[in-house]
């Protein structure tokens, strides 16, 4: 009997140290999602596409003319897909990049150098890699400036190119594409109206 109270709290003390070294692994990563102030009118905007072709059906518009629209429509909704699965996650150990239908686990000894590129209010930041091409990601991250210092630490000062240590704080937030995401709201909204006021 006592052996087996021992050999209990053997196995008890044992998974408390799994726990506590798993729940300390949990705390080092850091996880970026796409902000959501880009993903919720463009999800607004696919429900309002889904209307305009129910609209069309129920006004019995030619076929082709649907199937015209819907192939229109599949790159926004790739778009919008990339957008809903796209993620960061850093760690000491890695970097993990997610995309619609991709991902890739970046070893941080695969790296040669971090920089970054920007035109106008679009920043990328790019892994220059060993083995493979290269990685981008977009400030189109939420928090993306704290993405950024993730990234500076766990690769270090000596593999960051100056475009990235210069960056200055402005080039981190980006507008235009909320902005564009809200003008396909009001599009889809327009051309809705446009068709229930026809006879």
């Amino acid at each position: 009997m006592k052996n087996k109270k021992g050999n209990n709290k053997v196995k008890k003390e044992s998974r408390l140290k799994e726990d506590i070294k798993d729940a300390k692994k949990e705390a080092t990563k850091l996880t970026f999602t796409i902000k959501g102030l880009l993903i919720y009118p463009y999800f607004v905007a696919v429900i309002l596409s889904f209307l305009l072709i129910y609209i069309c059906v129920l006004k019995n518009d030619p076929n082709t003319k649907i199937a015209v629209l819907v192939a229109v429509l599949i790159p926004f909704y790739y778009f919008f897909l990339e957008l809903i699965f796209r993620k960061v996650v850093v760690t000491k150990d890695y970097i993990f990049v997610r995309k619609f239908l991709r991902k890739r686990k970046i070893s941080l000894d695969d790296i040669k150098q971090v920089g970054t590129a920007s035109f106008k209010s679009k920043t990328y930041v790019f892994f220059e890699l060993e083995r493979s091409g290269p990685i981008i990601i977009s400030n189109s991250y939420e928090k993306f400036g704290e993405l950024l210092s993730a990234i500076s630490t766990i690769i270090g000062e000596s593999r960051l190119t100056d475009s990235l240590k210069n960056l200055p704080k402005s080039k981190y937030k980006r507008y235009s594409d909320i902005l564009s995401a809200w003008m396909a709201v009001l599009l889809f909204v327009a051309i809705i109206f446009i068709r229930l006021s026809e006879n």
